[in-house]
């Protein structure tokens, strides 16, 4: 091989090594750049504001405070802390309210603590916090939001304090373990039994935790209504007994029972003037509308009874049948 070529070859793999530690350089100064940046975001993360006159801070073990004087703004997915690492909420006194969405989401959330200065928790406040397990809401509080607590699936129980007086739709929806909802003596609007949440008079009922255990449950004689999603996600609740007194269930009257996968009959009181049951079914007084079939009847067919004219909508919702029968002259389907 001629010196021309050697020296070919030499400036070839000076160029190449040259190259590859241009590159190296390159990628060492970018993942500098990317840390420096991300380092950055972390720090820019960890506090900020959350309303006109409210600050929050969240430190290394995922402990998030809130602290200031008056309203916490509303949010469109969740706070500005995001969802993830946060452990614990401390809101200081002097917060007025928990924003809509404020701690949508934030799985690892296993307490929280809400002073006497908060006077409404907002829709979807506390959606999705699975790790929550209990909930003391304050005196101070006058109102909870639309899904305030929906898919708190750890939630075991929840006290409401006297000044609660509005509750929105599905507040406690989907809280598989909630077993007992406790209302303060005091409150003008609302109350307890065993666990249940009803109107003051006990003529609503509004909620019937999804985690209690019992197969069996009748409903009290004063109730008049039973309300939208009542007993939504009640897996143990095996059959149900409505008394006399009960003249309404909220929205489409089946819904009330949504989500009840073991619930295999649903029994009427014959001195009912607005409802009757027939092996275990719900109907309407005459039998002329078809409203729930239970959605844990083992049964695969079902024939529905010549008097019967209308389905209200979802009234054979999640059942295990796999063949329905109809004689009669129905006229709609809900």
């Amino acid at each position: 091989m001629n010196r021309h070529n050697t020296d070919q070859i030499m400036a070839f793999r000076r160029h190449k090594w040259s190259f590859v530690l241009s590159a190296v350089l390159t990628a060492a100064a970018l993942m500098a750049v990317l840390s420096l940046a991300v380092s950055e975001d972390c720090d820019a993360a960890s506090s900020g504001t959350c309303g006109d006159n409210l600050t929050w801070n969240l430190d290394d073990s995922g402990n998030l405070t809130i602290s200031g004087q008056g309203s916490m703004d509303d949010f469109k997915r969740n706070g500005p802390w995001g969802t993830s690492g946060i452990k614990s909420v401390t809101i200081e006194n002097g917060v007025a309210s928990i924003g809509s969405n404020a701690f949508n989401g934030c799985a690892s959330l296993s307490s929280v603590s809400i002073p006497d200065s908060v006077a409404s928790i907002g829709n979807y406040s506390f959606s999705g916090c699975k790790s929550l397990s209990s909930v003391s809401i304050p005196d101070s509080v006058r109102s909870v939001g639309y899904s305030a607590f929906n898919g708190c699936k750890s939630l075991k129980s929840i006290s409401l304090g006297y000044s609660v007086t509005f509750i929105e739709g599905k507040a406690f929806d989907g809280c598989l373990s909630l077993a007992s909802i406790s209302v303060s003596s005091d409150n003008e609007t609302y109350s307890s039994e065993d666990g249940v949440l009803f109107d003051k008079n006990k003529t609503a009922l509004i909620t019937y935790p999804a985690g209690k255990q019992d197969a069996e449950y009748s409903i009290p004689d004063s109730v008049e209504c039973v309300m939208f999603h009542a007993f939504y996600g009640c897996s143990l609740l095996e059959s149900i007994n409505i008394p006399g007194s009960v003249i309404s269930m909220e929205a489409e009257e089946g819904e009330a029972f949504d989500g009840c996968p073991s619930l295999a009959s649903i029994s009427v009181s014959p001195d009912n003037e607005n409802y009757s049951s027939a092996d275990g079914v719900l109907f309407d007084k005459n039998k002329t509308a078809l409203v729930r079939y239970p959605e844990g009847k083992q049964d695969f067919r079902y024939e529905v009874p010549e008097s019967v004219t209308y389905f209200v909508w979802g009234a054979f919702k999640n059942s295990n049948l796999v063949s329905v029968t109809i004689t009669g002259p129905v006229e709609t389907i809900g």
